[in-house]
């Protein structure tokens, strides 16, 4: 559940509130922590709740501008919220980002990702935020393009 693309709202609502439930409450006591708020907005894009995922990930933004796993759930949720401009700005930094994961960070910076298996891990990851830049893009390209024949 904690990565929503694994886990379908659909089939598992009950699961979705209490996961959601319990990322609140973990944020209430620890609201610095990103690690629950990158967490919930999974959830809350599988609910296709994309101003909530904004709402829970904007107070930490400051802090997270080096992470590329909440540039991309942030990337998502700008996307997702008809914001494409600032959607492909965040994916594109968040691919950079992705391109120098090594084990050490794989560890470190998500205490759930194993360390023997950080290199499928991080395929998967790097694979998923390239996939997510590409369609912020293509919608990028389909809304300028859009726009020329609205001209």
């Amino acid at each position: 559940l904690v990565y929503g693309f694994r886990a379908d709202f659909r089939k598992h609502p009950q699961d979705f509130e209490l996961a959601e439930k319990h990322f609140l409450q973990f944020i209430k006591y620890s609201s610095e922590s990103s690690w629950p708020r990158i967490d919930l907005s999974w959830v809350y894009f599988s609910k296709r709740e994309f101003a909530n995922m904004l709402a829970i990930l904007q107070p930490i933004y400051d802090q997270q501008q080096d992470n590329p796993w909440y540039l991309n759930m942030y990337g998502l949720a700008l996307m997702n919220s008809e914001k494409i401009e600032d959607a492909v700005d965040h994916l594109t930094r968040a691919n950079e980002l992705a391109r120098d994961i090594g084990v050490s960070q794989w560890d470190k910076v998500y205490p759930g990702n194993s360390p023997a298996d950080w290199e499928a891990g991080v395929q998967e990851f790097r694979k998923a935020v390239g996939l997510n830049l590409q369609l912020a893009e293509k919608r990028l390209q389909i809304d300028g393009d859009k726009d020329l024949n609205n001209t």
